[in-house]
């Protein structure tokens, strides 16, 4: 009703209407064909993502709008995790197994690589907010260790508000 139009794109397309588009290479569509794009919970997957920014770049109009969120390494929960096992949490081998997970989005790379493949950042924020105190399964065995683990994931986020939200997001204008 609002005028837009949907065109959907994936790598491997499980539908009639999403169009299959490996981010590595030029949009199907040709260049400037858009005026915005989502990579939600993309940037994660892809090998050599600065090319694939650059693709998006090309099928953008110029000040088209690109949103973006990521997994947030800066997590209070995926810093405890990395403390433990060495890895950040979503990152670990078994991610690189199961999720594709081959590069780790700093927020200061991704806004680094998209100013480098034509893109400025407009705005950042952190989704989900901060830990909440009280676990979810009040009443079961591990909930002190929960309980105590939430409150060091609090007291990291007061030093750190990046760590507050399990990923992150950034809106990008196309130069």
């Amino acid at each position: 009703r609002a005028g837009f139009k949907y065109r959907g794109f994936d790598l491997k397309p499980n539908k009639k209407n999403i169009q299959k588009w490996d981010l590595s290479e030029s949009c199907p569509q040709g260049k400037e064909c858009c005026n915005t794009a989502l990579l939600l919970e993309v940037l994660e997957h892809l090998v050599n993502p600065g090319n694939a920014l650059k693709n998006i770049r090309e099928a953008l109009q110029k000040n088209g709008i690109l949103v973006i969120t990521c997994p947030n390494p800066r997590w209070s929960k995926s810093r405890i995790h990395a403390l433990l096992t060495g890895f950040p949490s979503c990152f670990t081998r078994d991610d690189l197994k199961l999720n594709h997970h081959v590069f780790v989005p700093w927020p200061h790379i991704v806004e680094k690589i998209l100013k480098e493949s034509g893109f400025e950042v407009i705005e950042y924020c952190l989704i989900e907010g901060p830990t909440k105190i009280l676990p979810k399964a009040v009443l079961s065995l591990s909930m002190q260790y929960k309980l105590v683990g939430n409150i060091i994931c609090r007291l990291v986020e007061k030093v750190d508000p990046t760590a507050c939200g399990m990923s992150f997001g950034m809106v990008a204008k196309a130069k």
